[in-house]
């Protein structure tokens, strides 16, 4: 068992994951603590686009492809009379 770390992150969901996997990366000492056994719920899915930059900052970007999830491009919002779209494809089209 570890006796002491630079830095204790709770929780691995994506922005715990992310952070510890970016200080990691700038040399810290890092556990990340997590009260739930994986596979878990998770939101993950609905990550704001500007998420990707901080995943491909992580290097993960690779194991978030290979993991098959859906390409979102967009996304609708609709209700009390409104209607609002958002096109993603053009930040994120390769």
């Amino acid at each position: 068992m570890v006796e002491s770390v630079e830095v204790v992150i709770i929780g691995a969901g994506p922005s715990g994951t992310i952070a510890a996997a970016l200080l990691q990366r700038n040399g810290h000492d890092v556990v990340v603590l997590e009260q739930n056994e994986f596979p878990r719920f998770a939101i993950g899915e609905s990550l704001l686009p500007y998420c990707m930059e901080f995943i491909e900052q992580a290097g993960m970007m690779d194991a978030v492809t290979a993991a098959g999830f859906q390409l979102k491009n967009g996304a609708v919002f609709a209700g009390s009379g409104m209607f609002e779209s958002f096109d993603f494809h053009e930040k994120f089209s390769s």
